[in-house]
């Protein structure tokens, strides 16, 4: 071998592993930005699960105070319902009639007895706030 052909040999085999460095070179920067990109992944996957669980912990949370809410109107219109009895009672007591009563105090008791009856008959509550079933 001639020292030209050996100088072509090792020229070209330099060339070769000159072009073997730059394509680890690059590898090695795709491994990099692979690495980046799974760490940004990891990050994102994390948030979502816990915008997940915050979402899902809020709506447990809403539906309880809901819940809650429904409960303590029926028993408010509950205890109305007690107070409007009570109200009958009083009222019946205060248009009671005299046996001597006469027509026109009878008509206008009847009137307000019917007013009473309307303004105090006791509410369906379950009924009013859909806790019927």
């Amino acid at each position: 071998m001639s020292e030209s052909e050996l100088t072509e040999g090792v020229t070209k085999l330099l060339n070769v592993s000159k072009s073997l460095a730059d394509k680890i070179d690059l590898l090695a920067a795709n491994v990099a930005r692979s690495k980046r990109v799974a760490r940004l992944l990891g990050i994102v996957v994390v948030i979502v699960v816990l915008l997940a669980g915050g979402g899902g912990y809020l709506a447990v949370q809403n539906h309880e105070n809901a819940t809650a809410n429904v409960r303590a109107e029926v028993a408010q219109c509950q205890q109305g319902n007690t107070t409007r009895l009570q109200d009958i009672a009083i009222w019946n007591k205060l248009l009671a009639l005299p046996a001597n009563a006469t027509a026109a105090q009878k008509a206008e008791v009847s009137q307000l007895t019917a007013l009473v009856k309307v303004k105090d008959t006791p509410k369906n509550c379950a009924v009013i706030y859909g806790t019927s079933k």
